[in-house]
């Protein structure tokens, strides 16, 4: 007869909870035990197996839809292609966890920490993300539709291809953040901070990017038709062949921003700052408003393409030092 300790038959349990599972083994094998103390002994072992691993067992397709794991450890949990609509993760720490075509509709992780997360492909409607650290996250081709991004931290994100339409990224933090390609229909990004965002052939139609921070933006063909950009800081920032058609920069920093060959007809433009604004083969039309200082000066370095319609011409070369920037970003 084998020495090998042979534990009474565990009750079944389907779909039953892990600290469900470790309590049930205890009074299983320790029948004179108090509830105290299995309670005592289940939350050690909980604790040490959070520890250890969190619960980055768990695995693909796991079904937590509706789930509560508000403030739970998944640190480098695999949950590819899980399914979390409506999950309640409030605070939850995804760290480097790969949730690679995961459903995240509608679920709840606001304050969250998905640092170096793997989320590409992810099917987000409506996820509240607020507050959220997704700092070095791989979210290529994201669907967050709608959802709540205020305050959220994008620092060094990847969120190339993402859908973002009506998404609402106020305060957000977005520098280095990579949304080449990205769709942003009607989002808004209010005082969203992003030195170096990339925005490259980015869709921006009806954006609100009021207020918004974006020094040294890579935005080259990006469509900021109808944009809302009053108040925003643009220093330096690259708008190469942008679409700013009917685009509000009424008080914008634009100073060493590059516009060339951009689409400027029936942009507003009053009251911003122009300061050596680079604006060769960019087209304006007569239903767009400069500010009175450089008005007449566009004017004159313009060439007429057809009834009420405008391109200007590039800048003569210099001959001398260029006049001195006022400010900085």
């Amino acid at each position: 007869m084998s020495d090998t300790a042979v534990l009474p038959p565990v009750p079944p349990r389907s779909r039953g909870s892990f600290r469900a599972l470790v309590a049930d083994v205890l009074t299983a094998e320790f029948p004179q035990a108090g509830p105290e103390w299995v309670a005592d002994r289940t939350q050690s072992v909980v604790d040490d197996v959070r520890r250890e691993v969190g619960t980055a067992a768990l695995p693909s397709d796991a079904d937590l839809r509706r789930g509560e794991l508000g403030g739970a450890t998944l640190v480098g949990a695999q949950l590819g292609r899980a399914r979390l609509a409506g999950a309640r993760l409030a605070g939850v720490d995804l760290s480097r966890a790969d949730l690679g075509g995961a459903d995240l509709t509608g679920a709840v992780l606001d304050d969250a920490a998905l640092v170096e997360a793997h989320l590409s492909v992810v099917a987000g409607a409506g996820c509240h993300l607020a507050r959220a650290d997704l700092t070095r996250a791989k979210a290529s081709r994201i669907v967050l539709t709608g959802a709540d991004l205020t305050g959220a931290r994008l620092v060094d994100a990847r969120l190339d291809g993402a859908h973002l339409e009506q998404a609402d990224l106020t305060d957000a933090e977005l520098a280095r953040c990579d949304l080449t390609s990205a769709v942003l229909v009607r989002a808004r990004l209010p005082r969203a901070a992003g030195d170096g965002c990339v925005l490259e052939r980015a869709d921006l139609r009806g954006a609100d990017l009021s207020q918004a921070r974006l020094p040294h933006a890579r935005a080259r063909g990006a469509t900021l038709v109808d944009a809302e950009l009053d108040g925003a800081n643009l220093f330096a920032a690259d708008l190469t062949g942008a679409d700013l058609s009917r685009a509000r920069l009424l008080g914008a920093k634009l100073t060493l921003t590059v516009l060339a060959d951009a689409e400027l007809r029936g942009a507003d433009l009053r009251r911003s700052r122009l300061d050596q604004t680079v604006l060769d083969g960019a087209r304006w039309s007569d239903d767009t408003r400069w500010s009175d200082d450089d008005a007449a000066t566009v004017r004159r370095r313009s060439e007429r393409l057809g009834p009420g319609l405008y391109r200007v011409r590039p800048a003569p070369a210099r001959t001398s030092a260029p006049l001195p920037v006022r400010g900085g970003p």
